[in-house]
This record gives C-alpha cells, sequence and structure tokens, in this order.
C-alpha cells in the first residue's frame, strides 16, 4: 500500500501543470490573433509554454530521478531485507516473498520502461519546437474530427 501511494504522488506531480498548459493552448486557439485582443492571445501563448517547461521539468525530475528510485528499492531493498546479504538468486527471490510480490515487482519494471517511452516523445516534442517546429496533438479530443469521421463512415456506407 505504501509504495503504491509514493508511486502515485510521484506520477501525478507532472500532471497540473500539463492540465493547466493545455487549457492555455485552448484559450489562445479561441482568443482573436487581431485587433484589440492580440494581447490576450499572446498573453495565452505564453503562459501555455511556461507551464509546458514547468511540466517536462517535473516529468523529467519525479518520474526520471525519482521514480527510478522507487523501483530499485522495490527490486534490490525489499530482496535484502527477505534474504539477506549475498548474490542474487531470482528462484529464492520468488520463493522468499511470493507471486503476487513478483508480479507487481514486474509491473513497476513496466511502468518504469513506460516512462522511459514517455520521457522520449516528451524530448523530441521539446527538440521540434526549439528546432523550429510546431507541436500538434494527432489523437481526436475535439467533436468536429469526430463528426468528420462519422460523415466519412456515412459517405463510405452510401457509396456501396
Amino acid at each position: 500500500v505504501r509504495i503504491g501511494l509514493v508511486i502515485m504522488v510521484l506520477l501525478d506531480v507532472a500532471d497540473p501543470p500539463l492540465h493547466l498548459a493545455k487549457m492555455f493552448v485552448y484559450f489562445k486557439d479561441i482568443s482573436p490573433k487581431t485587433g484589440s485582443a492580440c494581447s490576450a492571445h499572446k498573453f495565452f501563448a505564453l503562459v501555455g509554454d511556461i507551464l509546458f517547461g514547468t511540466f517536462a521539468l517535473d516529468f523529467t525530475f519525479t518520474r526520471m530521478m525519482l521514480y527510478p528510485y522507487v523501483v530499485w528499492s522495490v527490486t534490490v531493498e525489499l530482496y535484502r531485507s527477505k534474504a539477506g546479504p549475498g548474490p542474487f538468486d531470482f528462484f529464492d527471490y520468488w520463493s522468499r516473498i511470493g507471486t503476487k510480490t513478483v508480479v507487481c515487482v514486474f509491473l513497476v519494471w513496466v511502468l518504469m520502461f513506460l516512462q522511459i517511452f514517455w520521457w522520449q516523445l516528451l524530448i523530441k516534442a521539446i527538440y521540434n519546437v526549439f528546432s523550429g517546429g510546431k507541436l500538434k496533438d494527432n489523437r481526436s479530443d475535439s467533436e468536429a474530427s469526430d463528426v468528420e469521421d462519422s460523415d466519412a463512415a456515412e459517405n463510405t456506407k452510401k457509396n456501396r
């Protein structure tokens, strides 16, 4: 239970800046780019960029620096507390801590590799922005694209 709480706290710290950054990007998208409200458009863009940078730093610190210690602790310190000093023996480890715990340790490692994958995607996005590219979200989370997809499916049915 305690290790689950530690993992939850570590992985949830970076989420609020990300959600706030997305909110300011959406505000920027709906604000006028010209006229008297142009300063609001620039403000939303600036705050969104600052919050995204905060998210990137939080993500890197908590998931790439602190979470590996949790993985090490769950793997190594748990074994040392059950088996004592000496060389690592997987089957001895399994028999001392039980199948459920081994599965949980395995899932903690899977989550570690997912964090590395997501961090790599984050680094690519940051590199893309600094090299003059633009960030784009390939996911479909707007109703307009859902409507377009359903219209395309209906047109396909009609053409058959």
